[in-house]
């Protein structure tokens, strides 16, 4: 009992703070928990947590039911042409995301092995007889079938971050462990990697998710400089930052986040417009193509001017090609005006 409820109390608090990583450990602390306790025991347990939960039911159970049909919602951003290849794509970002992080330059990827191996020595010590492995990799399943299901492949390291700290305790205690020239190395190649993507970071360099410094402020300056008040702004609603360039655009601007609700506002705003700005992701991922339709028809019969943004590495789009079988685009965003 006097080890159960530290444990019950940190689940509990867990659970209050993310659903997911509670629900996630819940799991894992009943497989790995059911034949040294007993069944009874950790059915015990479990009741006591859904007990204690019971406030929050009603909001789970409505993020379940979202979570549900999260699949139809997902196949529009899927960069791979079968599941298969898209879950190994989210599992394997995720593995670089939680080792070096998500700006890099590609000769810091010989790392993400390096650590992955690190914390698999780390993860073979046992604590209170047990090893971790088994705990913590029933944890990150759990999580990684709710997550990988909920968001796409940029964002799945985003939701499984309750792990970092295991994952890097792991790497340490097998860094610790290793022999003298083997720690030396990995220890070096793992900083050397932390202190380039800090670099990168402050930069605004090797992002893999370029949407994270899309130059939306820059874009608003440019509306606001050479647009008027009679101008009409639509945005990408699916694959673009809406509202930051709202915000940054300020009140007076005809503006028009474009998605399935608002794409008959926006066509029909657009031929009493002096010029029309459209602010969009390269790749449309909007259901049937709704976001081209709708600017198709908006510069129908005007002059086009279009700027391109972020522009991607030769080796990102090596990697897309690879990954989509098709020709990758060569920059992210873009802005066309139509007057």
């Amino acid at each position: 009992m006097q080890r159960a409820l530290p444990a019950f109390a940190a689940v509990v608090l867990l659970l209050y703070t993310h659903y997911l990583p509670g629900l996630a450990i819940v799991a894992a602390f009943s497989l790995a928990a059911w034949k040294r306790l007993g069944p009874a025991r950790v059915a015990w347990f479990v009741v006591a947590v859904a007990v204690a939960y019971a406030p929050w039911i009603v909001t789970l159970a409505g993020a379940m039911a979202g979570w549900g049909r999260a699949q139809a919602f997902q196949s529009h951003y899927a960069l791979a042409r079968s599941m298969a290849i898209e879950q190994v794509l989210k599992i394997g970002f995720g593995l670089i995301s939680m080792t070096i992080g998500e700006c890099f330059s590609w000769l810091a990827l010989p790392a993400v092995p390096i650590a992955l191996w690190m914390a698999w020595r780390g993860c073979r010590i046992r604590t209170l007889g047990q090893p971790l492995v088994p705990l913590i990799s029933q944890a990150a399943a759990a999580g990684y079938i709710g997550a990988a299901r909920w968001v796409t492949w940029p964002f799945v390291a985003a939701r499984l971050l309750w792990l970092l700290p295991f994952l890097t305790l792991a790497v340490a205690i097998g860094i610790a462990r290793g022999h003298h020239p083997i720690r030396h190395f990995a220890a070096a190649a793992i900083l050397v990697s932390f202190a380039s993507s800090a670099l990168f970071y402050f930069r605004r360099e090797n992002f893999v998710n370029l949407g994270y410094v899309a130059p939306v402020r820059e874009i608003a300056v440019r509306i606001r400089a050479e647009g008027s008040a009679r101008d009409l702004v639509l945005v990408d609603g699916y694959n673009a930052d809406a509202n930051a360039l709202r915000l940054y655009l300020g009140n007076g601007v005809a503006f028009f986040s474009v998605m399935a609700d608002t794409a008959v506002g926006a066509g029909a705003a657009a031929p009493a417009a002096q010029a029309v700005w459209v602010v969009r992701n390269t790749r449309d991922v909007s259901p049937g193509r709704l976001v081209s339709a709708v600017e198709g028809e908006a510069c129908r019969n005007r002059a086009r001017e279009q700027a391109l943004y972020d522009p991607y590495a030769a080796w990102e789009r090596l990697a897309l090609r690879l990954v989509t079988g098709a020709e990758a685009p060569e920059y992210f965003y873009q802005v066309t005006v139509c007057r």
